[in-house]
């Protein structure tokens, strides 16, 4: 590149990046975002995980956490994956300037900041794939300007706001793209390896993503390049051509992900034993299309949301008129139009045929955020509209482009009133910009060679255009904002200095080895019995103590060790083992912990429950006040300690026949070596049997105890449970136990349970389960473990010391859970441990003495650094021999 193509180049990408910057920072000022009012972006999925992640990073940054290994993940786990999946992008060492009450604005920086450095990412790859009709103009820059930015604040770039760490992908597409446009063209492999490896480094979800498309971008430029270079070739040469370029494409392709390795090979490593570890190429067999493809037209509208069945690749007006322009543009042949034609094709097929769909989301199922790959569909809409605007001679345009414009709003117009599944007045305005801008260019294309007034007039066309555009742009931008955000900017900054101020009085309180679980979250308001205008309650005029939510990733944020959490890494024993125990999984990926299974807790070592109500059984710790989000601390006086000696082998390890209290029974007995029952059957009578209704009740036995009910489903039908008259909680719907409490009632001598639904419910009859707890019997056995508690006990994220004594046949019981990469040693000499229950990891004990040692290795470490080594001297040796045939 000449001096001026350089910095003409460095314009337009610090161009793009500030006015994107800018654009999204004037609306955040305008519409009240932090820190100019409360609204957030850091909504969905940034609300329940993000922001507990990156306080999680914080402390790691700290040294407070560990990335190889941490208990705030569940009941503990390998955390490799976490950082890959969610938080190693590079922009995350901001964190390092902000402290944990500012998290929702440094999401606001970095959305902005990846979302310029994607206009910056998108003006390069333009400007060097279009180099040959780059003319250094100034409306041709300002095309490129237009574009960029187009791409950066589209449909996708908003709309995954809630997703940051898809961004990444976001911004690294067109380097990628641009690699692959340079090996097609016998360029250097540099740019393609290293923007994969990048890519996966950043984010290997999106990355993989990126890879997919690649490929299939591959073939376009190959035909590309053999129709626009007019080669007329024998056929035997053009095969010889294309497998020397594909060999090529592997070499840098697989050369990138090597590279990558380091961090991408252990991710697989760790993800190998969980349940979103496998894929499903079984379903690449289904070939069923997936809703209307004619929805892609009213989904390209103001506002437009993607969802199943229906994709939006929004991304301005000028994009959308220069898409067309390829098919009406006499720069272009047919048989180039024809492979425009067929690469939209192929990408419609990408977002509505089921083997492409699966293929772009890596061959595993979602059930939200629909079409999260969606930027490439509006990547390749944006490509053919630069190279409209960049090669055509818009002279020659005129009123072909209003022509087609009016085509496509009028098929939006019907589209949409055939489905009728976005806002009227939104599509109208679209089609209204639609037309408009296309009438203004073919304005600006009649008077541009005009001298005098008209090329005056083609001058204030010009601004109107651009003013218009900018206008269209700030308001699209706007409504993607107003469909995802929420009002969480001041209550965050609450929650998070209450919380942590009560998280760290906890541990100077005690600074022992426990858990700590919550029947509260950010989400949880506090309980409130309204009453209506007659005085009575109503089913909606609760707001229950217990209500679903999908906060359980708080122990990352506060630092504490707890056992729930929602990650696409889960651990599928630490999934089942809990499931087990009573607490339900959801979606794979997350335990149901909002109110306490007291038996299981215990058995965890669950010390203290931060609760705003009072929990049976439990004791409040007065010496901790409650914090301004009204939250008290609980002590559990039934707590096990987290490792504790007893006499493996004297009876039959527990199996797990669908009963959760039977199987809590079963691993008590297993770990005191005899028959005990800390649940106990409750008799029950169901009162009333309908198909929407029933209401079960039982009497209250004399004694310290407390009841539990399961009612197991076989499908979800929306229900809500109504215990006791006490609270009332979903039921048999997303994020709602399974196993619930059913507190005392004091003006009753029974209990009742009353479950109903606006839908049949699927119940198998007798299939209810109603037990009680009893408290004396669990006191007595915690005091008889807890005896047995090691000399010495030193557990911390990724490693555990133990000193204990033991007796010929002993083992040591720990709650800490199985996983690949834990290294045991007895008294120096490596082990192999036992499993409680295929889940928890109990080591045999020889007689005497024992120092027992488990220290957490990461998976594949070694291999994956020998991995980037192999990938970087592949790029090492493709340089040199590159040199060498110079």
């Amino acid at each position: 590149m000449e001096k001026k193509q350089r910095k003409q180049l460095v314009i337009q990408m610090l161009t793009a990046g500030i006015i994107t910057f800018c654009l999204l920072w004037l609306l955040f000022y305008i519409k009240k975002y932090v820190p100019f009012g409360v609204h957030s972006l850091a909504s969905k999925d940034a609300d329940f995980q993000y922001l507990d992640f990156l306080a999680y990073l914080k402390d790691v940054f700290d040294g407070k956490n560990n990335i190889d290994y941490s208990f705030s993940k569940s009941i503990g786990g390998a955390c490799i994956g976490v950082f890959s999946y969610y938080l190693s992008s590079p922009f995350n060492l901001l964190l390092l300037l902000f402290d944990k009450s500012q998290l929702v604005l440094f999401v606001h920086v970095i959305i902005t900041l990846k979302l310029a450095c994607a206009a910056a990412t998108f003006a390069f790859y333009l400007n060097r794939r279009f180099e040959e009709w780059n003319d250094g103009s100034v409306k041709k820059q300002a095309l490129i300007i237009f574009l960029a930015v187009s791409y950066a604040v589209s449909q996708y770039g908003i709309a995954q706001a809630c997703n940051i760490m898809w961004l990444d992908g976001f911004y690294m597409l067109p380097l990628i793209m641009l690699g692959v446009y340079r090996v097609v063209n016998g360029g250097r492999p540099v740019m393609l390896s290293v923007s994969v490896a990048l890519a996966v480094l950043f984010n290997w979800y999106m990355g993989g993503i990126n890879c997919v498309f690649a490929c299939f971008w591959f073939l376009f430029e190959f035909a590309y390049l053999r129709l626009y270079s007019g080669d007329t070739k024998a056929e035997k040469t053009v095969i010889k051509d294309f497998a020397g370029k594909l060999g090529r494409f592997i070499y840098s392709m697989l050369a990138g992900v090597l590279i990558s390795g380091v961090l991408f090979l252990p991710t697989i490593g760790a993800m190998r034993y969980r349940v979103r570890g496998s894929l499903d190429f079984g379903s690449l067999l289904d070939m069923s299309f997936i809703g209307d493809v004619s929805s892609v037209i009213d989904g390209y509208s103001l506002g437009a949301q993607s969802q199943k069945g229906s994709v939006s690749l929004y991304c301005g007006c000028l994009a959308l008129i220069g898409f067309i322009g390829i098919f009406i543009g006499k720069k272009h042949n047919v048989k180039q139009k024809i492979l425009a034609f067929v690469t939209l094709v192929v990408m419609l097929l990408m977002f509505y045929w089921n083997p492409l769909c699966m293929a772009f989301s890596l061959f595993k199922e979602v059930g939200s955020y629909w079409y999260r790959y969606s930027h490439v569909g509006i990547f390749c809409i944006l490509f053919f509209a630069a190279e409209f605007f960049l090669s055509e001679d818009l002279n020659a345009v005129k009123w072909r482009v209003i022509i087609a414009s009016a085509i496509f709003s009028a098929a939006m117009l019907g589209v949409n009133y055939l489905h009728g599944v976005q806002d009227n007045k939104l599509v109208w305005l679209t089609d209204a910009l639609i037309v408009g801008v296309a009438v203004l260019i073919a304005l600006i294309s009649r008077l541009s060679k005009n001298v005098g007034a008209g090329r005056v007039f083609g001058i204030i066309f010009t601004v109107i255009l651009c003013a218009v555009l900018t206008v269209e742009t700030g308001y699209s931008v706007m409504l993607q904002m107003d469909n995802i955000h929420i009002d969480n900017g001041e209550s965050f900054v609450e929650y998070e200095t209450a919380m942590e101020g009560l998280i760290n009085d906890l541990k100077e309180y005690d600074s022992d080895t426990y858990r700590i679980s919550q029947t509260r979250s950010r989400a949880t308001r506090s309980l409130e019995k309204k009453k209506n205008n007659n005085g009575k309650d109503t089913d909606d005029n609760f707001k229950y103590k217990n209500n679903v939510r999908a906060n359980y990733d708080e122990s990352f944020g506060y630092g504490y060790w707890a056992i729930g959490s929602y990650v696409s890494t889960a651990d599928s024993t630490v999934l089942n083992f809990l499931v087990d125990t009573g607490y339900r999984s959801e979606g794979d990926n997350l335990s149901v912990v909002n109110m306490p299974v007291l038996g299981t807790d215990s058995l965890l070592g669950v010390r203290y429950i931060v609760s705003d109500y009072a929990l049976e059984g439990m004791d409040k710790v007065e010496d901790i006040a409650d914090n301004a989000n009204g939250a008290g601390v609980y002590e559990n006086p039934y707590s096990l300690p987290m490792a504790f000696v007893y006499d493996s082998g004297k009876y039959t390890a527990a199996k797990y026949n669908g009963n959760p209290f039977e199987y809590q029974n079963e691993l008590y007995s297993e770990l005191l070596g005899r028959k005990v029952e800390i649940y106990k059957p409750l008799k029950y009578e169901t009162v009333v049997s309908k198909a929407k209704k029933r209401v079960y009740k039982m009497e209250i036995p004399e004694g310290n105890y407390i009841a539990y009910g399961n009612i197991p489903w076989n499908s979800l039908f929306n229900a809500k449970l109504n215990v006791n008259g006490i609270y009332r909680t979903g039921y048999a719907r997303w994020l709602s136990p399974s196993v619930f409490n059913i507190p005392v009632n004091e003006d009753r001598d029974y209990y009742k349970v009353v479950l109903h639904s606006k839908q049949k419910l699927d119940l198998d009859d007798g299939a209810e389960q109603f037990y009680v707890l009893d408290l004396d019997l669990l006191k007595s056995i915690a005091e008889e473990l807890e005896k047995n508690t090691p000399d010495v006990m030193d557990i911390e994220n990724g490693s555990a010391e133990f000193v204990v004594n033991a007796k010929e046949g002993q083992s040591l019981f720990t709650s800490i859970p199985y996983c690949d990469g834990w290294t045991v040693k007895v008294n120096g000499q490596k082990v192999q441990p036992d499993k409680v229950v295929d889940s928890l990891y109990s080591i045999s004990l020889v007689e005497g003495e024992n120092v027992v040692e488990m220290k957490f290795h990461v998976k594949y470490a070694g291999a994956g650094i020998a991995c980037s080594i192999i990938g970087i001297a592949m790029l090492v040796f493709a340089e040199f021999y590159r040199k060498r045939r110079k």
